[in-house]
């Protein structure tokens, strides 16, 4: 029974593969691994752009008591575009079709 259930899980794996496959060629501009890396630089650049900004604040008050509103809305979000790139640039590139898949 196990061996049946781990064949139908393996298969459906299969055909979601499949499925990313063709929702990636739909998109106008194909989806490649270099494209993504860049919009993952990106995304972090600003990250820590967000991360340099606050730390900066906090040492114009001499590491003391912040505006805590509005430095923790921005860290939260640099920290969250931080992890984002990282997520993006560590994907799997088996996600994206290789050159010949794609249709122009």
């Amino acid at each position: 029974m196990h061996l049946f259930c781990s064949h139908r899980t393996s298969v459906r794996r299969g055909a979601r593969a499949a499925a990313a496959f063709q929702v990636v060629e739909r998109y106008p501009v194909p989806l490649t691994l270099e494209r993504v890396l860049v919009v993952a630089l990106i995304i972090g650049l600003l990250g820590l752009g967000g991360m340099v900004w606050c730390v900066v604040q906090w040492a114009d008050v001499g590491f003391g008591h912040l505006q805590y509103g509005v430095i923790i809305k921005i860290l939260t979000v640099s920290i969250a575009s931080i992890a984002l790139a990282l997520q993006l640039a560590f994907m799997d590139s088996a996600e994206f079709p290789s050159p010949s898949f794609v249709k122009f």
